[in-house]
């Protein structure tokens, strides 16, 4: 599905280990997952699910015996789509994202965005629980 494939024997923790991912070569600087603000948080949940719902139906229609291919292909772009709309916000340099983006195929973009936001849901997870003493009690 890709031009380059993530290594997935050990996905990535950090962002430095993000960034030396081949797909990501070049990746500009991005609000980092412990950084985002209450509404960024809110919006990337509504990106994942967005993400999370298409990938579903993607996977149900390629279950098919004749999927159907464009279905499939607008459920990708969808998911790049969405995606692109959130991450470009997270940009510290608005035209270096554009440049970075640019004349990549849909397949590279979903697998970089897919793996990004796996990235940040794992990260958000983290900080999350980080915040949490061991009597479940959020600490300020």
């Amino acid at each position: 599905m890709s031009e380059q494939t993530i290594d997935t024997t050990q996905f990535p923790q950090t962002w430095e280990e993000l960034q030396k991912q081949p797909i990501f070569t070049g990746l500009p600087d991005l609000t980092k997952p412990y950084e985002l603000t209450v509404a960024q948080s809110a919006l990337f949940e509504v990106t994942r699910t967005r993400i999370n719902e298409r990938l579903q139906q993607v996977s149900r229609l390629l279950e098919g015996k004749k999927p159907d291919e464009t279905k499939t292909l607008t459920l990708v772009a969808e998911i790049v789509e969405y995606s692109d709309l959130f991450y470009r916000e997270l940009a510290k340099d608005k035209k270096a994202w554009e440049t970075w983006t640019q004349g990549r195929t849909l397949d590279g973009l979903s697998e970089i965005f897919i793996t990004l936001t796996r990235y940040y849901a794992e990260q958000l997870g983290k900080s999350n629980n980080s915040k949490t003493n061991p009597t479940g009690a959020v600490s300020n």
